[in-house]
């Protein structure tokens, strides 16, 4: 067995040599890291955020996609140094454009006339508790489908490396059939609305499996039941 230390080695031994059984590794325990985040500006007589980017870093991407999803009443805008930089050396993906695919608004080094004609005095620290809010909340995830609703949780995926990855429990009768405790898959992207398509198609996959094994597992018991008749 490989072991990621020297010390790592060298416990396993321990146990070994005392008889204690273990396993190394043997699962992933998932877990959320309860984080804040600091914007860069907030126009008090406007009601929205301003976040100042020069370099749009794949983790600021990832954060921003979350807090957009855990706080769907908070309207966070950026501004870009330059808005037509790709995302990455290989990318053909602009910072404006992933932030038109993701439903954020935007601008080039300063702020538009038209993002300071409607005055809407919110007071940044109760903005989650501004009833007045709760309809526009409703408005703006039904009339975007691209936007992830509010009230659905990140259940079956997990953050790893800013690499999205699929967990999936089998029930016990369907474990005890096929082996295994879990289906655990990367889903090659640290892009959180992908990965949540990427989650449905896969979790379709795992409920149609286990559909599929209670049928059998239905079927084979009956046969067992007119057999011993």
């Amino acid at each position: 067995m490989t072991y990621r230390s020297k010390a790592e080695k060298e416990f396993a031994d321990v146990l070994a040599d005392d008889k204690i059984n273990f396993a190394y590794e043997p699962n992933r325990i998932p877990y959320v890291a309860h984080k804040t985040y600091l914007p860069d500006f907030y126009l008090i007589d406007y009601g929205f955020y301003i976040e100042f980017k020069g370099y749009f870093k794949s983790s600021d991407r990832t954060k921003h996609m979350l807090i957009k999803e855990q706080n769907p009443l908070i309207d966070i805008r950026f501004v870009f140094m330059k808005a037509n930089m790709k995302l990455n050396p290989t990318s053909k993906t602009s910072y404006g454009f992933w932030c038109d695919q993701h439903g954020f608004k935007w601008a080039e080094n300063k702020i538009p006339d038209e993002w300071l004609t409607n005055k809407k005095k919110v007071d940044c620290n109760n903005i989650n508790k501004e009833d007045a809010w709760n309809e526009e909340k409703k408005k703006t995830i039904s009339s975007d489908k691209r936007r992830i609703p509010f009230d659905i949780e990140h259940s079956y995926l997990y953050l790893s490396y800013q690499t999205f990855y699929f967990r999936f429990h089998w029930p016990p009768d369907v474990s005890s059939v096929i082996g295994q405790r879990e289906k655990v898959r990367s889903l090659h992207t640290h892009d959180l609305l992908e990965a949540r398509f990427k989650r449905d198609e896969l979790i379709r996959e795992c409920k149609l499996l286990v559909h599929k094994v209670r049928t059998n597992e239905q079927s084979r018991r009956k046969k067992e039941n007119i057999r011993s008749i």
